[in-house]
């Protein structure tokens, strides 16, 4: 496995967390994120900006899987919001890619995780259950941003 995708409901609507080995996600690994990035969508509630968060060690989409994400994003209203954290340099070039496609992502390193967190909008309260749901991911997917963000917040 690559890629693991998982939705932490929030109070505000879902929140799509990802969490990216050191390899691109598959391409059925990349659809069952979009399937779940369009049902959870659509839980959003009115007037509330789709929400992700993305942890990767390096392993990020294809251009053809970063078009599709920005066709769907770009099809949302509010603008969406997401934090991508991660300590690669070839990632913070394609969250740039990915910007002139879609203004979705901003970069943070594994220390600011409190900066990501407020940047997508988790209330302080909420942030035990989502790093309580990372917390189960990497019992699924070795993510080493995800761990040392973790430990380092």
């Amino acid at each position: 496995m690559n890629s693991l995708f998982i939705c932490v409901d929030l109070r505000d609507g879902p929140l799509i967390i990802a969490l990216h080995n050191t390899q691109s996600p598959s391409e059925p690994e990349w659809q069952s994120y979009l399937n779940s990035a369009r049902a959870n969508g659509a839980r959003q509630p009115e007037g509330k900006p789709y929400r992700g968060l993305v942890f990767t060690d390096g392993g990020a989409p294809g251009a053809k899987q970063r078009a599709a994400f920005a066709e769907l994003m770009n099809s949302y209203s509010p603008t969406p919001v997401g934090s991508v954290i991660t300590d690669s340099t070839l990632v913070r070039g394609v969250v740039t890619a990915i910007g002139w496609l879609v203004k979705v992502p901003r970069v943070f390193s594994p220390s600011k995780l409190a900066d990501a967190f407020l940047y997508v909008g988790i209330p302080n309260d909420e942030i035990p259950l989502v790093k309580s749901s990372i917390e189960q991911a990497l019992s699924q997917i070795d993510c080493k941003a995800a761990r040392k963000a973790l430990l380092q917040s």
